[in-house]
Formats: structure tokens, sequence, C-alpha cells
């Protein structure tokens, strides 16, 4: 466990969590938080930065790290030694653990210190009940459920959102509430039918779009598009969600 706070993508090497209180603590304006704790700009210049709009401000941000490698170092060192204090005050080690992204953790207890210094606050951001860890070809997709929704990693937001959410998206949330509430014969049952209309194609064409970053149509003739460029759904490779439904059959196994 020594040393997990160094990595700046780190998720435990599970596939699911099913029913369990999972909370997500997200640090506080973590750039200018970073910079003012350890003193690696003018405090004007942090006012200032903080001042901008949140587009702008990603912008400058990332052209100084750009610009300048001894503050992209230092700003590294930084967010490993916050996340050092945020695990070493509310002694968390690795089976409290699900994920670690650069400024945020997601962990299966509540903590008492989201303060971890003077500058450096890792927020209650999102309490999920579920996770689910999904291969789609090469893709590792990362489901954090509530009954609200699905928070996903590794398809951005905007792309699941406009894509995923009313079609795969919205299958997925089902088999978590059905998994959660615990009639997995029922469950089963369910995923079946969903498999059956689809490899039969008989779903909306939404349904077909693969669940991965690139979140393409796929044609039999190898073709890839964004927008449906043929209507024939007999055209259409339908394979890439075949991982999916596998994974979710586990999931109720």
């Amino acid at each position: 466990m020594i040393g997990l706070w160094e990595k700046t993508n780190f998720k435990a090497p599970i596939n699911s969590v099913i029913d369990h209180t999972i909370i997500e603590y997200d640090m506080k304006s973590a750039n200018t938080s970073i910079a003012r704790e350890f003193h690696l700009l003018p405090e004007e210049r942090i006012k200032e930065i903080e001042n901008m709009p949140k587009e702008k401000r990603e912008v400058v941000i990332g052209l100084l790290k750009r610009d300048d490698k001894e503050y992209a170092e230092a700003e590294k060192q930084g967010f490993i030694a916050a996340r050092k204090m945020f695990m070493e005050q509310n002694e968390l080690d690795e089976s409290d653990i699900i994920a670690i992204k650069r400024d945020a953790f997601f962990v299966l207890r509540y903590v008492e210190h989201e303060k971890v210094s003077s500058n450096i606050n890792f927020r209650l951001k999102n309490v999920y009940s579920s996770f689910l860890s999904l291969k789609s070809h090469s893709s590792t997709i990362d489901i954090f459920y509530n009954r609200e929704r699905n928070d996903v990693k590794g398809i951005d937001d905007d792309v699941y959102n406009t894509y995923h959410a009313e079609y795969i998206g919205n299958f997925i949330h089902e088999v978590i509430r059905r998994v959660e509430e615990g009639d997995r014969l029922e469950v089963n049952e369910y995923i079946m039918n969903f498999w059956d209309r689809y490899k039969w194609r008989e779903l909306d064409s939404g349904y077909y779009r693969e669940f991965n970053p690139r979140s393409d149509f796929h044609y039999l003739d190898g073709l890839y598009a964004n927008e449906e460029y043929r209507q024939n759904l007999a055209e259409w490779d339908i394979s890439h969600d075949v991982e999916v439904v596998t994974s979710l059959l586990q999931l109720v196994i």
C-alpha cells in the first residue's frame, strides 16, 4: 500500500461492488489549491486565475505547464503530497479504495477529514451504491451507479449523455437496479430478453453505437461513422457489445 498516493490513476483489481456505499471525494479548485499550498505561484497570480471562467482557467493552467516544465513537475509532486495527506489523515488503505484519480478518491467508507491542510479540501462530491467495470473490446468502462444516474469513467461525459445515456446506459442502469433489489433469476431473464432483441437487431439504432470512447457506429465493411451512414441494420457490425452483455451476466451469476 505504501506509495499508492503516488499513482495519478489507480483502480482496484475488482470488477464490481454491488449495493455498498461508495463515496467520491474531489479536491476543491485543485490546480489553484496546489499552487497556493506549495507556493508555486504568487498569490496575486493565483487569485487572477481563480477569477477566470472555468474554460479559460483550464487553458491558462495547461499553457503554464506546457511552457514551464519545472512548474509542471512541482504541481505533480504537489498532487502526490495532497493525496498522501488525505490517505494518511483518514487512515485509508488499499482495501478502502476503488479508484484514485489525480484529484479524486472513490472509497468504500466516509472519512473524518475532508480538509487536510489550510488549502487542500477533498469535498464529498457524490455517493453511489454500486460499481461495475465493463470490457468493451480494447476499452475498459467504469460505471458508478446510484438511483438517479450512471457516472461513467472512460467515455467523455458529453459523449455519454448525447449518445449512450438513453440507450445502453439506461439498460445498464436498469440491470444494476434490479441486481441491487436481489432477484437474480429475474435479472438474468431481463438480460437474455435484451440480448435476443439486440442480436436480432430489433432495438433502436442508438443501442448499436459502440460503447467506448470513440462511440461510433461500425459497419460490416469496416467503415466507422459517428452518424448513421446506412439504414439497413443487417449491414451493421453489432459484435462490440457482446463483452458488455457478458460482463452483466457475470455480475448476475
